[in-house]
């Protein structure tokens, strides 16, 4: 069973949290905290 997770953060903290989960086979979506970021979640995953 694959896990979702929903990782709340901004920048490069939530860009590396979804991608740790995801090499672990985690369905990962995030909620930016701020509307500003240096290394986008988005690029990983949805936000």
């Amino acid at each position: 069973m694959t896990s979702r997770v929903m990782v709340l953060g901004v920048g490069a903290f939530a860009h590396s949290v979804q991608s740790i989960l995801q090499e672990d086979g985690a369905e990962t979506a995030c909620y930016l905290t701020r509307p500003y970021s240096h290394f986008g979640p988005k690029i990983v995953g949805q936000t």
